[in-house]
């Protein structure tokens, strides 16, 4: 995608998610929370507008399902084998102060459970399959410290062992 397509995309798709705070509004709270407004200050043109409270809490609660989408693709990403560094970049995270992106972006979609963030998903590895609970890109002494969970000999742990093995740490 070219950054003139990506940018008409994000046009329309701001446009959607107009429409969906208004749909949400007036499903929630009925038609008297919606009004007609100028499309602009003294246009003819006119359209559906939430009204302010109201759309408050209908896109407070689409950016809840939007991060729940994003932290579903992010599972779907982890489960086809992507690194954190490579959900990092299409996520746009750029290396932070003191972040690299696929820190970064493990910190924006892990679950902070006792203090500790980790994430779930489910290794796709031939014998394995179970529940993963990785708790990110972060430098550990072994493997199973990286990602918990893995089947005895699964070739999805094996490679973060080995990765683990180029990068000095005790597997």
């Amino acid at each position: 995608m070219n950054p003139a397509d990506a940018e008409a995309a994000l046009r329309t798709a701001r446009l959607d998610v107009e429409r969906i705070v208004t749909r949400l509004v007036t499903t929630a709270y009925g038609e008297q929370a919606v009004s007609l407004r100028p499309i602009f200050p003294g246009a003819a043109s006119r359209h559906q507008v939430a009204d302010p409270l109201p759309g408050l809490w209908a896109a407070k609660r689409i950016c809840s399902m939007a991060k729940a989408e994003v932290r579903r693709f992010a599972r779907l990403a982890r489960e086809a084998g992507h690194t954190w560094p490579q959900i990092g970049a299409a996520l746009q995270i750029r290396d932070a102060d003191y972040h690299a992106p696929g820190e970064a972006a493990f910190e924006y979609v892990a679950e902070r459970i006792y203090d500790t963030p980790s994430f779930s998903w489910r290794c796709t590895a031939e014998g394995c399959g179970r529940l993963i609970r990785d708790f990110g890109p972060l430098p550990s002494f072994t493997a199973e410290d990286t990602e918990g969970g893995h089947a005895p000999g699964c070739t999805g742990h094996g490679g973060l062992a080995a990765h683990a093995r180029r990068r000095g740490l005790n597997p």
